[in-house]
C-alpha cells in the first residue's frame, strides 16, 4: 500500500518552528510598522514646510504654518502631533492671523513632534512659521529641528531641519532628534 501524506509529527514539528519564525518576526515588523509611521510622518511636515513656501511665492502674500488640532486656527502648544494648518497669514510679529486655510493636515498617535531650537523648545506662542511672498522665513524666527520622537523608544527617532531666514528643510539623522 502507497500512502502519501503527513505522519501527526511531521505536522506537529512544521507547526513548531513556523510558530518559532513567527514570535521572532512579530516584534520586528511591529517596529518596522512604528519605523515607517514616523518617517511618513516627518515626510509629511517637510512636505507641508515646503509647501507654505511655495504658496507664499506663488501667491505673492504671507503664508505660515502651525499646529492645530480643530484645523481653523492654531493652538498655543509646542506639540505639532495634533496637526497643523499653512494659511495665508496678514499679521506681523510673534502672534498669525489665520485668514485663508489653504491645507489642514491630520495629527499623529503614538509619538511626539516638538520644534527645538539648540536644544531648548520654544514658547508655545510663537511656535508657528511664517514665510515672506520672497520665499524667505520671517526675520522673527530660530533655525531648528522638528524631533519626531517615539516615547517608548521602539521607533527609530526622526528629524527636520529649518535653515534660518531662508526657511530651507532637510532631513535630518536619529542624533539629531536629540530624543
Amino acid at each position: 500500500m502507497n500512502n502519501k501524506g503527513f505522519t501527526l509529527i511531521e505536522l506537529l514539528v512544521t507547526i513548531a518552528i513556523l510558530s518559532i519564525i513567527a514570535v521572532i518576526a512579530v516584534p520586528s515588523f511591529g517596529r518596522m510598522i512604528e519605523n515607517n509611521k514616523i518617517g511618513s510622518s516627518r515626510d509629511g511636515l517637510l512636505n507641508a514646510l515646503q509647501y507654505a513656501r511655495t504658496e507664499a511665492v506663488t501667491r505673492n502674500r504671507t503664508v505660515s504654518i502651525c499646529p492645530s488640532s480643530n484645523s481653523t486656527s492654531c493652538l498655543a502648544t509646542t506639540d505639532w502631533s495634533t496637526g497643523w494648518i499653512v494659511f495665508e497669514d496678514s499679521a506681523s510679529g510673534t502672534t498669525p492671523t489665520v485668514g485663508n486655510i489653504i491645507r489642514v493636515y491630520e495629527g499623529v498617535t503614538g509619538f511626539t513632534i516638538n520644534f527645538v531650537t539648540e536644544g531648548v523648545v520654544p514658547s508655545p506662542i510663537n511656535n508657528f512659521f511664517r514665510y515672506e511672498p520672497t520665499g524667505m522665513l520671517d526675520t522673527g524666527f530660530d533655525s531648528g529641528t522638528f524631533a519626531f520622537c517615539d516615547p517608548d523608544g521602539e521607533a527609530t527617532a526622526r528629524a527636520i531641519i529649518l535653515g534660518v531666514t531662508t526657511g530651507t528643510v532637510r532631513t535630518g539623522a536619529e542624533a539629531d532628534a536629540g530624543c
